[in-house]
């Protein structure tokens, strides 16, 4: 199983790219957004899940470990497919997701491509016990690509903040809010009097 590459692209076509990785290239089948931020002679390293089938054998690769996680989780919906997860995670963040289903939200799930309405409540009913954050990680709820924008310590500030009584929503939004604005905060402390500050304004 081919669980991550790291190399460089050699080209890039509309829904994959081939990453030479030591002399070998590897098609993989990726999102949008990778095909927008990344080019031909870029390095990127990505997460990727191996499919194994009649027809062949194929890759899919992620930028982050979230969208991987949720695009095996999508998989154990019947009639969701590759394909059909990698175009829903094309229109949609893993973190819009899993609010949707854990709200119920029909509207926006029968938004997503290919997904009707008899997909939609399948989504809610055969995930909503495994889309919790915990399920995905704790770690990846806020896993940090930038140390100086998102510190190990965002999940503690986040329990906290929840211990509180703020919603996952609100949580979320804030410290989101707070990593855009390159606060320099440096410990759990000072992070959840910025972020309850961040919630009184």
């Amino acid at each position: 199983m081919i669980a991550s590459l790291r190399g460089v692209i050699q080209s890039a076509e509309s829904d994959c790219m081939v990453v030479e990785v030591s002399g070998v290239g590897y098609q993989v089948f990726v999102m949008n957004t990778v095909l927008q931020q990344f080019h031909q002679g870029n390095s990127i390293f990505l997460y990727t899940y191996q499919a194994v089938r009649e027809d062949g054998i194929f890759l899919y690769g992620f930028l982050e470990r979230m969208e991987k996680e949720l695009f095996l989780l999508l998989q154990n919906v019947s009639g969701i497919g590759p394909k059909a997860s990698m175009n829903i995670l094309n229109h949609t963040s893993p973190e819009d997701f899993i609010q949707a289903v854990l709200e119920e939200d029909l509207s926006f799930l029968v938004g997503l491509p290919g997904v009707g309405k008899k997909t939609a409540q399948r989504f809610i009913i055969e995930l909503k016990d495994k889309v919790e954050w915990p399920a995905l990680g704790k770690a990846n709820r806020w896993e940090p690509s930038d140390s100086k924008l998102h510190p190990e310590f965002l999940p503690d500030v986040a329990d906290a903040l929840s211990a509180l009584g703020y919603s996952e929503k609100e949580v979320r939004e804030t410290l989101k809010q707070l990593q855009q604005e390159a606060t320099t905060e440096t410990n759990v402390q000072a992070w959840v009097k910025a972020a309850l500050r961040k919630m009184a304004t």
